[in-house]
């Protein structure tokens, strides 16, 4: 366990070469970046993939404030919700277990974005992550998510590495200089790459376009 999260030793075995992350993992390391990196830093709220997936299949802003009214996301700078491809399709079962084939990322600030920020080329912003943003109980209304240019992976599997990846970058970006950071992102003519420094972009395990 830790903080919020907890992983099982099934979970554990995804970590060796080619597994796909799950759900758990990657609110197990959300987790880890709330507690170890940002401190609790009030500024920030990580959303949990199986919450995002559950605001996604629901539909209902009703639904969805439910489900975050204790997150008081109208007050946070900065929130970063993984998003699976299942949210916004009818629902894979396996072992009773809702599942997808892809991960990306969605970035919201409250001055810039939304953003989504994906590991596969893509034309557009997914159908998951717009409707996810459409829903959220936020101050200003997030129905045109921007595709950012982002670092790419080289298999089939690693997408849910790069999300945790991406999420470490904008987070340690933003706590070095949340102003500086911002004024980049608004301004990077839609591309994540362009601004990262070479300092972070050892996260990425390959940063290519």
């Amino acid at each position: 366990d830790y903080g919020d999260a907890t992983v099982t030793h099934e979970d554990v075995k995804l970590l060796n070469i080619g597994g796909w992350l799950n759900d758990a993992l990657i609110w197990f390391f959300e987790e880890y970046l709330r507690v170890d990196v940002a401190k609790n830093d009030p500024r920030l709220c990580f959303i949990s993939p199986n919450v995002a997936f559950l605001v996604a299949q629901s539909g209902s802003k009703e639904i969805a404030e439910e489900l975050l009214m204790s997150l008081n996301l109208s007050e946070k700078k900065l929130i970063l919700i993984p998003v699976n491809d299942a949210g916004a399709g009818p629902i894979q079962r396996i072992c009773d277990k809702a599942v997808g084939n892809h991960w990306s990322l969605l970035v919201i600030h409250e001055r810039t974005g939304p953003f989504e920020m994906n590991s596969i080329d893509a034309h557009s912003a997914s159908s998951a992550a717009r409707l996810i943003a459409d829903l959220l109980p936020v101050r200003k209304t997030l129905s045109n998510v921007k595709l950012l240019r982002s670092p790419k992976q080289r298999n089939h599997s690693d997408c849910g590495v790069y999300v945790c990846a991406m999420m470490e970058t904008i987070l340690q970006l933003f706590l070095d200089d949340e102003v500086g950071f911002f004024a980049s992102f608004a301004t990077a003519k839609g591309s994540f790459i362009d601004f990262i420094e070479p300092s972070h972009r050892k996260h990425f395990p390959v940063c290519s376009t």
